[in-house]
């Protein structure tokens, strides 16, 4: 799997300890939600509030070990597939749409 310039440089990022590297960080899972998740900022923050995703984020990155994939798809990957259908179907259980 090739990665791209801009994968690259988010994985350089020092999010641990620079707040803007953090911003950079959720904004590129953000926007890979959305572009490849088809989720829309909207619908991501209606089920799972701004602060709340940003607590999600670093929690994920804080259990990443690099092996096979960056960290931006480590993130990606565990909120596409586990925790954001974990939320859809809570909140669908609750009767809300």
């Amino acid at each position: 799997m090739a990665w791209t310039d801009e994968t690259r440089v988010i994985e350089l990022l020092d999010w641990e300890t620079k707040p803007e590297d953090f911003d950079r960080l959720y904004q590129h899972v953000i926007g890979l939600l959305c572009s490849r998740g088809h989720w829309t900022r909207e619908k991501l923050f209606e089920l799972m509030p701004e602060e709340q995703m940003q607590l999600e984020i670093r929690a994920t990155a804080e259990r990443f070990e690099e092996r096979f994939m960056s960290l931006p798809m480590f993130i990606y990957m565990w909120l596409h597939t586990g925790r954001l259908p974990q939320l859809s179907q809570e909140k669908k259980g609750r009767g809300e749409p």
